[in-house]
């Protein structure tokens, strides 16, 4: 576990724990989701290790007397967290549903129905500029310039979307 706190340690610009973040994570045991936020008694890094706690990548973190794992187990961008605005603007970089996770498009298309939203996900350009390897930091900076271009082909949009 040092050796995935150092890392996540390394990767962060800060170790205070901004006031509107929040790190999505896992109960393993229970399934049940989670906002880890700087009012839930654990440090940024810990918080950190916790949302990125992929099986197989790395490790669970425990913590509270609860083993924690990566929020995207249970849902690949968590929109449902959002269910009490009225706006909500859902970033997908992994839309595809598995097993038994819905797919984002699903559960925005639910959250619809109580919310305004807009879903913005990797077109085809850019699904095949990250791959299927998406932890291979060999693609990182690619994949986050063509991202980023994608961005820029919808940000109208998205602005209109925000300011309605």
């Amino acid at each position: 576990m040092a050796e995935r706190k150092a890392v996540a340690e390394s990767r962060l610009e800060t170790l205070d724990f901004p006031d509107h973040y929040g790190a999505v994570s896992v109960d393993r045991d229970t399934g049940q989701t989670h906002v880890l936020t700087k009012d839930s008694g654990v440090s940024l890094v810990e918080a950190t290790c916790a949302s990125g706690a992929v099986p197989g990548v790395w490790p669970s973190i425990s913590f509270n007397g609860i083993d924690w794992i990566d929020g995207g187990m249970v849902s690949s961008a968590n929109p449902m967290l959002a269910k009490d605005y009225r706006k909500v603007l859902v970033i997908a970089p992994l839309p595809k549903g598995y097993g038994q996770m819905p797919s984002t498009q699903e559960e925005v298309a639910e959250l619809s129905k109580t919310s305004r939203t807009f879903l913005f996900v990797p077109d085809d350009h850019t699904k095949a500029v990250v791959g299927k390897g998406i932890y291979d930091a060999d693609r990182a900076p690619a994949s986050g310039q063509t991202g980023w271009d994608q961005a820029l082909t919808v940000k109208n949009d998205v602005l209109d979307f925000w300011n309605a």
